[in-house]
Order: C-alpha cells, then sequence, then structure tokens
C-alpha cells in the first residue's frame, strides 16, 4: 500500500514528541490519539489505512495548523464526497500551503542545520541511526529531519542512496522580525547554557565583554559582527571537518533607556 500523505504528519508529530522526551514511545503515542498500537503501527508502516470515524479526533490530538490540517484531511479522503463526508463541509480548498511550515520548523529548529552540516562530514556514509547517534536525537527524529530537507529540496540522494545537501550554505534575513529565528535563537542560547557544563573547557570557548557604547555605532557594529562570522566560517571549514559546532556572539543592551530619551 502506497504512503499516504496524513501519514508524514503522524511520523513527524512523533518525532517532535520523542525531541522533547527521548523515552516516548510508539504505546504513549498510540494512547494519546487514542488508537490501537498495534494499529497504529500498521498505519504507520502503510499497511493500512487510518478509518475516517478517527480522522477528526487524531487531526485534533495533532494540533495542527490550517494548512497542515487541510493536507491531513485531502490525503486521507479517497475522493471529494468522501471529504465532504468526513469534514460535513460543502466547499474545501484544494490548495496547499505547507512550505511556508516546513521553512518554519527548518529555521526554528536546530537539528535541521546540523544534520546539512554533519552531511558534508564522510560524505555519503549516513543513515538515519548514525545521524541520530551523533546529534544525541532518535532514529525516528533524524528520519523526520532528513524527510523535511528532502522534501524541501535540501538535501538529495544520489542514485548509490547516499545523502548530499544541494547548498554548502543557508542564510537567512537578518535584521527582519521571524518567530521561527527567535525560537532557534532562544533553543541555541538555553544549548549553550547546558554545553557550560557538558563539555570540556578546550573544546569550547564562552568569552564576556562588557564595554560602554555608541548608540549611533550599533548597524556598523552589527556588519562587522556578520562579517567575522562569515570568516570564521571560512576558516574552521578549511581541513577535514570532524564535528559539528555552534558559533553564537551575542550583543545586547544591560542599561535601560532613560525615560527622557524614551519620550
Amino acid at each position: 500500500m502506497e504512503t499516504q500523505g496524513y501519514v508524514k504528519l503522524l511520523e513527524r508529530e512523533f518525532a517532535d514528541r520523542q525531541r522533547n522526551n527521548e523515552s516516548y514511545s510508539l504505546r504513549a503515542y498510540a494512547r494519546d490519539l487514542k488508537i490501537d498500537p498495534s494499529t497504529l503501527s500498521a498505519i504507520l508502516k502503510g499497511k493500512r489505512t487510518l478509518p475516517l470515524k478517527r480522522a477528526q479526533d487524531v487531526a485534533k490530538c495533532l494540533n495542527l495548523c490550517p494548512s497542515e490540517s487541510q493536507f491531513f484531511y485531502q490525503s486521507l479522503a479517497s475522493n471529494r464526497s468522501s471529504l465532504r463526508k468526513l469534514l460535513d463541509f460543502p466547499a474545501f480548498d484544494t490548495s496547499l500551503l505547507l512550505t511556508e511550515d516546513h521553512y518554519y520548523k527548518v529555521m526554528a529548529e536546530w537539528e535541521h542545520y546540523a544534520t546539512l552540516s554533519l552531511l558534508q562530514i564522510n560524505k555519503g556514509q549516513w543513515s538515519y541511526e548514525k545521524i541520530g547517534k551523533r546529534l544525541g536525537i532518535s532514529t525516528v527524529r533524524a528520519k523526520d529531519i532528513i524527510d523535511r530537507l528532502i522534501d524541501l529540496e535540501l538535501v538529495q540522494r544520489n542514485a548509490q542512496g547516499e545523502l548530499h545537501p544541494t547548498h554548502s550554505r543557508l542564510d537567512t534575513t537578518d535584521g527582519i522580525k521571524s518567530t521561527a529565528l527567535r525560537k532557534a535563537q532562544k533553543e541555541a542560547l538555553q544549548m549553550g547554557i547546558d554545553k557550560l557544563d557538558q563539555v570540556p573547557m578546550k573544546e569550547r570557548s564562552y568569552s564576556i565583554e562588557t564595554i560602554p557604547v555608541d548608540i549611533g555605532k550599533i548597524d556598523e557594529a552589527r556588519e562587522m559582527i556578520l562579517e567575522f562570522r562569515k570568516k570564521l566560517h571560512a576558516f574552521l571549514g578549511q581541513g577535514e571537518a570532524t564535528e559539528v559546532y555552534h558559533l553564537c556572539v551575542q550583543l545586547y543592551p544591560l542599561t535601560k533607556k532613560s525615560s527622557e530619551e524614551e519620550k
């Protein structure tokens, strides 16, 4: 049986839950979805379909965004009449808007960029298990990451089935508000706190500089930091890479503007 699109959403939600709880099992997932574990296992393996009568309850448990809900129902229904029966809704938009949702996850969750970087080490020799082991994530989560990157054409498989990034570097917009980037930055800062105790000093570098600042030079300072990041990226990328690192450069005010300046 051909794997349906809604199965991908079930797989990705399972991977997300494992991301937050490494001990989260398929049995626990089935319990939360109110589905028999053996039935859920068969659905995920493409051996049977999700019963229409369970679809709305499952979609509700998944907390899908509107475009994902649309995709979920469309991929489950075999035709328009069954879709109307499923939703009890006479008109249903057939357009799909998944790209933005996918890019949000790529930008917001550190594992995507880490996987892209990891694939540039020992090129072509990566399996889901190896990626999961090196990044400290589950095999299910590693498969979810690779599937999403392939869907977005950021990773491709060659004729031998080996995984390769399609771009050597990915950049995001600078100076523009982004919920995804804010989430990514918060994760990076929290990981920095955790690594402070987990990683030996000789394998990391943390420094703090407190200085009086002319606020009019901040834009220029941001450009200097960007240039530094590019140079350091090029420098560390030389030679034979063996590990993947995060570089977090922070510049923020400690003082609050006076009430007079705010006026």
